[in-house]
């Protein structure tokens, strides 16, 4: 993973308000995944922001933490772990105040978030390196140990406003039809200040500042990846909750599912179910070879075998190996579709309408209409129909494109559904549109 970076001016080091839209992954280094932090190299220069993972840096795994050189800031309980959905966090500094509990604010979706270690509120006063002239300032990571503290999920609409300590009613408000918070401040940014910024973190120029202020970052250390996808709209990726008893790893915000090299089939269910519509995605199989991969679907009360993918009912699949094949409830039903290479692009398109699934090889059908398990069927079945994905562990995987716009960190391509949505390699079928919050409103 890359991320971003600039170095500073003199600004306010005593006040100041980050806000970030953050869409987490199963990845876990094993200490945190830096939302920003500086490259100080003392007390008062070197701040770390993150999302724990391990607890080894001061707090407890999938909480928020904060940590200045030599000790924490604070620490707190709350638990970040639904991999489907979009976490709004700000951050409000203002040492200024006079009582320690109001020199730290945090919320998380606009609720507010507990401080666990009031004992290492900052002093009254007292300046971060956020802000610091001359002191490089991360996203993503820690700039002093590139590396180890990345962040590997999906983040948008990244703020930094220099010189006020603003609630998050100036980044979002609530949607008066669903009760959801939403990107949008209901209150007016005046001013960002010296070092403020509000960047794009689109796919083409990330870095870029929207404040007004000009403060541009750099991406650092190779490509930086994103997609399409924002709190706006939500996009399908897999799920690491539900990954069937094994232990399947998962990368660049969820899209990629690998095995653990266990000689053990690991099985990843996708974020987002349907029960009626039409439903199209894509997915490069990548390792030794491309064979031994399952693509397709299940729902939502299939699980993983001992000696096979599935030894229950309600998956339907196809199987990269034995000359191509479909496998229905974990048996295989017929053989010789072809098989993909690790170049090659498997399409996927469900019709939840008619209870079939059809793949598709570098844009030509191999498989066409072939019928769902009766008890993966939505309509007819026990649930919702999830895409679902299995791979050998044998260091194989997957890169799956739900239309974000990449297999893995690679561009899909420029192709859109019939709805104008997504970044596809190939234009998905007639009348089949890709796995997102506005596809599944109109048609799901």
């Amino acid at each position: 993973m890359a991320y971003l970076s600039r170095t500073q001016t003199a600004g306010n080091r005593r006040t100041w308000t980050q806000s970030g839209w953050y869409k987490l992954d199963g990845n876990d280094p094993g200490n945190a995944q830096s939302l920003i932090s500086t490259n100080g190299t003392n007390t008062g220069t070197n701040f770390h922001y993150t999302i724990e993972k391990g607890g080894n840096t001061g707090g407890a795994s999938d909480t928020i933490s904060c940590h200045n050189y030599g000790g924490d800031v604070f620490t707190t309980t709350k638990l970040l772990r639904d991999y489907s959905a979009w976490y709004h966090i700000v951050l409000a500094m203002d040492t200024t105040q006079v009582s320690a509990a109001d020199r730290i604010k945090l919320w998380v979706n606009n609720e507010s978030v507990t401080i666990t270690q009031a004992a290492n509120y900052p002093i009254q006063d007292f300046e971060f390196g956020v802000n610091n002239n001359g002191t490089v300032l991360g996203i993503g990571t820690h700039p002093g140990s590139v590396g180890g503290y990345q962040f590997t999920g999906i983040q948008a609409m990244v703020q930094l406003v220099d010189g006020l300590a603003l609630t998050p009613a100036y980044f979002g408000s609530t949607d008066t039809a669903t009760g959801i918070w939403k990107p949008g401040g209901s209150s007016t940014i005046s001013d960002y200040g010296t070092n403020g910024f509000k960047l794009k973190m689109d796919t083409t120029t990330p870095g870029a500042d929207t404040s007004g202020k000009g403060n541009n970052y750099a991406v650092a250390a190779g490509t930086f990846t994103l997609t399409q996808g924002s709190p706006s709209n939500n996009w399908a990726t897999w799920n690491p909750l539900a990954k069937y008893n094994r232990s399947a790893t998962f990368a660049n915000g969820n899209t990629t599912v690998n095995s653990d090299n266990n000689s053990l089939w690991d099985s990843a269910r996708g974020t987002f179910g349907f029960e009626k519509g039409k439903w199209y995605w894509e997915t490069k199989f990548f390792g030794s070879s491309a064979a031994f991969n399952y693509i397709g679907v299940c729902n939502e009360n299939a699980i993983m075998g001992t000696n096979d993918a599935y030894d229950k009912n309600a998956v339907t699949v196809f199987y990269n190996a034995d000359g191509g094949e479909m496998r229905k409830d974990g048996n295989p039903t017929s053989a010789n579709y072809g098989t993909f290479s690790t170049s090659d692009v498997c399409g996927v398109a469900v019709d939840a309408d008619n209870n079939t699934i059809s793949i598709y090889k570098n844009n030509s059908i191999i498989v066409t209409n072939y019928a769902l398990s009766t008890s993966s069927i939505g309509n007819n079945g026990t649930g919702f129909i999830f895409p679902n994905a299995a791979v050998l562990d044998n260091g194989s995987g997957q890169y799956t494109n739900f239309g974000e716009g990449f297999f893995g960190t690679v561009a899909a391509g420029t192709s859109a559904d019939g709805n104008g949505q997504g970044l596809f390699a190939y234009a998905p079928p007639s009348g089949y549109y890709a796995m997102n919050t506005k596809n599944l409103e109109a048609y799901g």
